[in-house]
């Protein structure tokens, strides 16, 4: 009988779905993918998709206990190598994010929430107008342009070229 994912063991299943990659070890997953790359596949007749390599570790090292999650040693997340694969909570998961610079920090006007571009928090900076005059011009609270000020807010900019300042400055002065 020819194996299919149809009559295959759960260890099979992520042997037929996966290629190994002889440089990295990996165990690259060749089937779906969710949007964030991880592998998805069907199982059982569910109906539910789920994530190839939380399939894979428990084919292979058994149930994930609920409040784990599953980290990648490889940081791929097509790989499906359970022997690339470890348990941790969400903060050992966060700290193993931020430690292979996968977080991202939305900063400045490309926040959602934003009011304000780089540009005129700058100006906000460098500006000689009073709090007041600037919320009304900006639309935004006394407290925003006490922390723009202050360098509590918008601190990205922080350490930008000054000459960038003063001639932001100096074409919002001819308005």
């Amino acid at each position: 009988m020819r194996m299919t994912a149809k009559n295959t063991t759960p260890k099979q299943r992520i042997e037929l779905g996966s290629i190994p990659e002889p440089m990295s070890g990996c165990w690259l997953w060749e089937g779906r993918t969710f949007v964030d790359g991880y592998g998805s596949l069907k199982w059982g007749g569910k109906r539910r998709n789920f994530y190839a390599h939380r399939f894979s570790w428990e084919a292979h090292k058994g149930a994930i206990p609920d409040n784990l999650c599953m980290l990648h040693e490889c940081d791929n997340p097509a790989c499906v190598n359970p022997e690339h694969l470890f348990l941790g909570d969400r903060l050992a998961n966060n700290r193993d994010r931020d430690a292979k610079g996968r977080k991202v920090q939305v900063r400045g006007s490309g926040h959602g929430m934003a009011k304000l571009t780089e540009d005129q928090a700058r100006t906000i900076q460098a500006s000689k107008l009073s709090g007041p005059e600037l919320t009304r011009l900006y639309g935004i609270s006394k407290a925003q342009v006490s922390a723009i000020r202050t360098g509590k807010a918008w601190t990205h900019l922080i350490g930008d070229d000054n000459e960038a300042i003063r001639s932001i400055s100096f074409e919002f002065s001819k308005i």
